[in-house]
Order: structure tokens, then sequence, then C-alpha cells
């Protein structure tokens, strides 16, 4: 058999063994984050359900993926807490998903969060700026 054969088959067996490995992969992955809509991911429905003002829709949605590490579904779940929209306003829930967020590496997230403990150690009757806060 001539080597360019040879080396051939071997390249085929293992692009077949690396395609048999992703698949494994990919059906672990899907057993651990079930999907609520087979042929969209969670995720994307998550997003286009907050874009489309349908919170009640998106938040399961999010905060499954938020919990999991999504950035996005982080940084949506922060805004949301902090504005108010689709859920009760809430300053440690704003801070909680803003903080996840920072641990993810979001740099906006990091320097909202100093911004927050200066005014915090600034301020000790409240925070201003955060909406509905006591203003000093």
């Amino acid at each position: 058999m001539p080597s360019y054969i040879f080396i051939g088959v071997i390249l085929l067996v293992g692009v077949i063994a690396m395609l048999m490995l992703w698949r494994a992969q990919q059906e672990e992955n899907a057993q651990e984050l079930p999907c609520p809509e087979p042929d969209i991911p969670p995720l994307n429905v998550g997003i286009r359900a907050h874009v489309n003002s349908d919170y009640d829709r998106a938040l399961p949605i999010l905060q499954h993926y938020g919990e999991r590490g999504s950035l996005r579904a982080q940084q949506i779940l922060a805004s949301m807490y902090y504005s108010g929209h689709g859920v009760q306003q809430s300053e440690p829930k704003f801070e909680y998903w803003l903080h996840l967020a920072a641990e993810n590496g979001d740099k906006s997230a990091k320097a909202q969060l100093k911004r927050i403990a200066a005014r915090k150690n600034s301020s000790p009757e409240g925070q201003p700026g955060f909406p509905g806060s006591k203003k000093t």
C-alpha cells in the first residue's frame, strides 16, 4: 500500500474519532442544560423574550444560564434588577448578578462594582444613584 493512502486512512480515522468525541460531548451538554424549545437555544429564546419585554418568559431562562456562567445572561439579569423591568427592583440582586458578570471577565461590571463600593464607603445612609435608594 502506498504511503499516501496509509496517511489518508490514518487521517480519516482521526477525524472520525474526533467527530465521535464531539458528538458525545454535545449529548452530555444537552443533558446538563435542558432546552425549553428543542429547535432554539434556550439562551437565545431568553434574550429574545427580554428584548420583546416578555419578562415572565425571559426570567427563568436567563436565570438558568446566568447561574451556569453565561456572561450575557448575567448582564441582562443585572440590568433587569437595576431597572426593575420584569422583576421587583433589587439592589442586592443587581449587585449579585453584576458580581457574577465581573467574575466572568466583564470589565464594565468590575468598574461598576468599584463605583458602588466607593459610594457605599462614602455614604452610610444609602447609595446615591441607585433608583429607589435614599439620596444624601
